[in-house]
């Protein structure tokens, strides 16, 4: 039997066709597939998948434990749930990961309940990213209620070794739901909810970059919530960047960190939004009082993060600043308060500086707050620069007077001096921020003016790319 030459054809098509989907159903059965529920989160939790092994390493500094799927990812947090440690252990990060299958477990865990006994168990190692990305990170610690994030816990102790950190990461479009209901306090942050060495120690987290959204359910207001971290406690940031966060529902919530205490933040930034109650900043929410070593630095640090609060304490950099060395910092985003009642303290740069109770007086040095201050109380105003004045020294700050018509640089409190922080307009903010916080303008070449126009004498002008300050070739 033969077939014609116009039906050979089509079964040959029809063959082809027939393989090539087997071929697109094999494949696509070997990707990692995510379940989810009605709701759209994922169902089932990573720790179930935990490998039994990492791909390779035995942990020293020169042979790294190695990490190259999501399974093994889990392991990490699993051994560290079950009381690991990993003091003096280093791991390796080899593949970007997505983690959007499963529900994520944070590495480390930190419940402190209001009634009964607290849980801590910590990651005391050093996690080195390698350069790989991690996406699809869900978090939801409602009802778990241990601190939230990638990691959920990381310390260094006396009787751990020194080298505790993590570096060379990037996590993008991460999840975190997080409640304080039953807590004590409640902390959340996209790299950790917890970071923090004992006294004398510290821990070194740099070059890492996270995106995504933290929601936070409150009752009482003892929340820690950072875009990057939810509360730090000696540890040195130098790199490291919250870049497009949303955070909301919370108190002492920053868009890199909530709560700092004698930690130093250096070439850091933060974009995004953050929405909630006290103690908002763009950069960080509430800088605490000092320790027996010091304040928190923060050095050349940028917040593109507009605030918006119905509590007290709201600002563009920090929320409330009751200690701290900032230099050389700047804040571009807006700050819009609701609260018609009690003390708003709400202003471009800063809520409130220093706390004369306690004996702090912060410092800003060439600091500058770029963007709208909204104030919504009837009698209290808001600062262009501060909003509430206790204690501490500003020198060479400015605030954008043009966007803020009618505010002075400080909303309640004695104004620090005359030349302390200048209203100045918009342009003239703009090249503060080009001198001090990048050093110099970027000069681009205008052409030369018409020739024919003596008036101008033909003299050559350069214009900075950021600020559009112009300088004659004179």
């Amino acid at each position: 039997m033969f077939l014609s030459k116009t039906k050979e054809v089509i079964f040959v098509k029809r063959k082809n066709w027939i393989c090539l989907l087997l071929v697109l159903v094999m494949a696509l059965a070997m990707l990692p597939t995510a379940a989810f529920a009605a709701n759209g989160t994922p169902e089932g939790n990573w720790a179930d998948y935990a490998a039994d092994a990492f791909a390779g390493g035995t942990g020293a500094k020169d042979d790294p434990y190695l990490i190259a799927t999501a399974e093994q990812l889990a392991k990490l947090a699993a051994d560290v749930k079950a009381g690991e440690k990993y003091s003096n252990t280093y791991f390796r990060l080899e593949a970007d990961l997505d983690l959007s299958a499963h529900v994520w477990t944070p590495i480390g865990t930190y419940i402190w309940p209001i009634n009964g006994t607290s849980t801590s168990l910590a990651f005391s190692g050093n996690f080195d990213g390698n350069s790989k990305t991690i996406s699809g990170l869900y978090v939801d610690e409602r009802e778990t209620k241990s601190v939230a994030g990638l990691f959920g816990y990381v310390n260094c102790s006396k009787d751990d070794h020194l080298d505790v950190g993590i570096k060379d990461l990037i996590i993008v479009d991460a999840a975190i739901y997080t409640s304080e209901e039953g807590l004590m306090e409640n902390s959340a942050g996209i790299l950790a909810g917890l970071v923090m060495a004992n006294p004398n120690l510290s821990i070194t987290v740099s070059n890492v970059t996270v995106s995504g959204t933290i929601v936070c359910e409150m009752t009482d207001g003892s929340n820690k919530i950072g875009g990057l971290v939810g509360d730090s406690t000696r540890v040195t940031y130098t790199d490291c960047h919250a870049d497009g966060v949303a955070i909301s529902g919370g108190t002492n919530m920053g868009g890199f960190a909530g709560i700092s205490g004698m930690s130093t933040f250096t070439n850091c930034t933060a974009t995004g939004t953050v929405d909630g109650g006290w103690s908002l900043g763009g950069f960080v929410g509430y800088p605490s009082s000092i320790g027996v070593e010091g304040p928190d630095v923060f050095d050349h640090c940028t917040a593109d993060v507009d605030v918006t609060g119905f509590d007290w304490n709201l600002g563009g950099f920090a929320g409330f600043l009751e200690d701290g060395t900032i230099t050389d910092c700047v804040a571009y985003g807006d700050v819009t308060s609701t609260l018609t009642a009690a003390q708003p303290k709400v202003g471009g740069f800063a809520g409130s500086v220093g706390n004369t109770d306690r004996g702090t007086s912060p410092s800003i040095t060439d600091s500058h707050a770029a963007g709208v201050v909204t104030g919504a109380h009837p009698t209290i105003p808001a600062g262009g620069f501060v909003g509430y004045w206790d204690d501490a020294t500003l020198t060479g700050c400015s605030f954008d007077a043009d966007k803020n018509p009618g505010l002075n640089s400080v909303g309640e409190g004695t104004v620090p001096g005359e030349d302390a922080i200048a209203a100045v307009s918009t342009s003239q903010v703009l090249r503060n921020i080009c001198e001090d916080y990048y050093g110099g303008h970027s000069l681009v070449h205008v052409p030369e003016v018409d020739p024919t126009d003596t008036s101008a004498g033909n003299i050559e002008y350069w214009r900075c790319e950021r600020c559009g300050a112009c300088f004659a070739d004179e």
